[in-house]
């Protein structure tokens, strides 16, 4: 009788390998800071915004970390799910134009009423 192989801890979680600066500077490139800021409602988004500062928040911050955590894997599902679109048809489709367009169906992240406020 063989044995399968011992599935890693982490096979199925996709942020795997992906550390959170490679994710902030993926929503800055694609949303850039005034939208992210709109998107994601915490300070170091919005004043004065830097990779280092909002590293610094999120990395002391868990509810804000999930929100970026979750957008960015919407943000990857959309592409794919354009990209996978953009296959079947016919001719080229720029993908970030979609949706990065002010009518996208992204959702706004708010923070839940019961989360501290932001000290980013």
């Amino acid at each position: 009788m063989t044995r399968d192989a011992p599935v890693p801890p982490q096979a199925r979680n996709p942020l795997h390998g992906i550390t959170l600066e490679a994710m902030v500077n993926d929503l800055v490139a694609f949303f850039g800071w005034e939208e992210l800021g709109r998107r994601i409602t915490i300070r170091c988004f919005n004043a004065d915004p830097s990779v280092p500062s909002s590293l610094k928040f999120l990395r002391k911050t868990p509810w804000a970390r999930a929100k970026v955590e979750g957008l960015y894997l919407f943000v990857q599902r959309e592409r794919a799910r354009r990209l996978r679109r953009a296959g079947s048809n016919a001719g080229p489709v720029d993908e970030l134009d979609e949706v990065n367009d002010s009518e996208s169906t992204l959702p706004l992240e708010t923070q839940d009423p019961g989360t501290p406020p932001d000290r980013g």
